[in-house]
């Protein structure tokens, strides 16, 4: 039996991965997914979710990329977020994954490429997480060679209730940084006001870095 090529989401609805821009799916979603889905593959020493290193990445960053730090990761709520090692062995999976990102990006007018900003404190909160959340190793990953890490520490937020600290934190920066978006260019969207009527009151884990 050949599976289908589709996903059936927490909003109920399907996501098709082969045409993601004829799917349905909206911020609530993806911050659902992002809350509970562990960064490195869950191999970390506590939980920490893709939905915290989004947040705490729109810190990082000018406040005109800030929205685009903020959204970077979105695909992983629809493709997982894989490894890049394996990821790297599956030609097919990269491809499904830059139509899901380039769809999701469209979708919340996300500009790209992404900022070299992003990109840059992209691998920096790397150096960063790797150092503060995984075991202790002595090699040096090759993706972040040279690059120095925070001397801030990464604190997750607590593993017990990831779907109410973290959603609530991604969807109200998602409000935040649209917001600011919209100040900086000038051009108001109906998109930041639907987040904000949608926003929980609870964020449980530090936002800032």
């Amino acid at each position: 039996m050949n599976a289908r090529p589709d996903i059936f989401t927490a909003g109920g609805n399907y996501f098709e991965l082969l045409a993601p821009t004829q799917s349905v799916f909206d911020i609530a979603d993806i911050a659902a997914v992002l809350s509970k889905l562990c960064h490195f593959g869950g191999h970390t020493r506590r939980f920490y979710s893709v939905a915290q290193h989004s947040v705490l990445m729109s810190y990082h960053v000018p406040p005109a990329d800030a929205y685009a730090a903020l959204m970077h990761d979105t695909a992983q709520a629809f493709v997982g977020d894989m490894p890049r090692p394996l990821k790297e062995l599956l030609p097919e999976y990269r491809r499904v994954e830059k139509g899901v990102g380039a769809a999701v990006m469209e979708r919340f007018q996300v500009p790209l490429p992404l900022p070299e900003s992003v990109e840059h404190f992209d691998r920096v909160r790397l150096a960063t997480e790797q150092r503060d959340l995984m075991p202790p190793h002595d090699d040096e990953w090759p993706q972040i060679a040279g690059i120095e890490p925070l001397s801030t520490v990464t604190r997750p937020g607590r593993p017990t209730r990831p779907t109410t600290s973290s959603c609530a934190a991604m969807r109200s920066c998602a409000v935040r940084r649209c917001n600011d978006q919209r100040k900086l260019q000038g051009n108001i969207t109906q998109r930041g006001a639907a987040f904000q009527r949608a926003l929980p009151i609870c964020v449980r884990f530090p936002l800032r870095p």
